[in-house]
């Protein structure tokens, strides 16, 4: 589209701008001065004249500027403009806008989230290992104490026997005790002491604790990770052309473009859904099959707008972050 004859939207654009600048008290040169560029440029912002500021792309890099310093939603302008282009110059002028850094710092943050649970999931299931290997030390521990003790016990006790009855100790081992070695002759005390075997205790108890800790640290985990993320349906028509912008929970882009009038976009994504619009007017929006409004909070200037699709399906302004 040629900018050589200024349309009226864009002559509005301007005029908007100017009556910032005014309310303000800036001058043409100090507004210049703000934004480090020529006052020709304020000059033909104001004027709507975007053609003369230079490509599309440094159009709007000075729109967004000029707005922001004087308070003004510089991208709802820069989505009205985009609405009175032609395709290839909207898509130039829409790309790379501020939602993409707003996306990076969410990842960022949903990393260092996920990272902390799963560092504290360790530590619990670590912290439960060590107290099952102190028990398990423990349980081995008795067995060997009364296998060192019992020895004693017995020699004290046949030490009075000895002089009236010098086998008094040796029948004093149990029957059973003496048919396990048979080749080894009469077995002594600390030969029947030391009968537990406290490594096949052990054996048995190690395994089962250790899958019962490795289970409960999965069940854990998975919990951690159990999360249910609601979904919607959001079906737009236009009569005329307009911008459109659709972003997911995850600032994902489902939909990046102008609507064609009488041609549908249909998308599906996680909620909320961010939605940029250059033509309200001539645009209607269906949410899960029931036709939906634009809230008015959310329009930026008479045809362009900017809202929110929220978890509980109610449209919300949505303020640029």
């Amino acid at each position: 589209m040629s900018e050589t004859e200024t349309l009226p939207g864009l002559v509005q654009i301007g005029e908007t701008l100017r009556a910032a600048r005014e309310n303000r008290a800036l001058s043409l040169d100090q507004a210049a001065a703000r934004l480090r560029c020529d006052v020709r440029v304020v000059e033909a912002l104001e004027a709507g004249r975007f053609a003369d500021v230079g490509p599309p792309v440094f159009a709007r890099g000075h729109l967004l500027r000029y707005a922001e310093m004087l308070g003004e939603p510089g991208d709802a302008m820069v989505a009205e403009w985009a609405g009175l282009a032609d395709g290839a110059s909207a898509g130039e002028l829409m790309a790379d806008s501020h939602p993409r850094r707003v996306r990076d710092l969410r990842a960022v943050r949903r990393k260092l989230v996920g990272g902390t649970a799963l560092l504290c999931v360790a530590i619990v299931a670590a912290w439960g290992f060590q107290q099952l290997v102190a028990r398990q030390r423990a349980s081995l521990a008795k067995p060997a104490i009364a296998a060192a003790l019992a020895p004693e016990s017995s020699i004290t006790a046949g030490a009075g026997r000895d002089a009236a009855s010098p086998g008094a100790a040796a029948e004093a081992v149990p029957a059973a005790s003496r048919a396990a070695t048979p080749d080894a002759g009469p077995a002594g005390p600390a030969d029947a002491a030391v009968v537990a075997a406290p490594e096949a205790a052990a054996g048995d108890a190690s395994p089962k604790a250790r899958s019962d800790s490795a289970a409960n640290a999965g069940d854990a985990g998975g919990a951690a990770r159990t999360a249910v993320v609601p979904t919607a349906q959001l079906a737009v028509t236009a009569s005329a052309e307009s911008w459109l912008e659709i972003y997911d929970r995850r600032n994902r882009r489902l939909y990046f473009g102008v609507a064609r009038p009488g041609a549908l976009v249909d998308v599906r994504g996680a909620l909320p859904l961010r939605v940029v619009v250059g033509n309200v007017p001539a645009t209607t929006f269906e949410l899960d099959g029931r036709r939906v409004e634009v809230p008015r909070e959310a329009m930026r200037t008479r045809r362009a707008a900017t809202f929110r699709v929220g978890p509980d399906g109610r449209l919300t302004a949505w303020p640029r972050a």
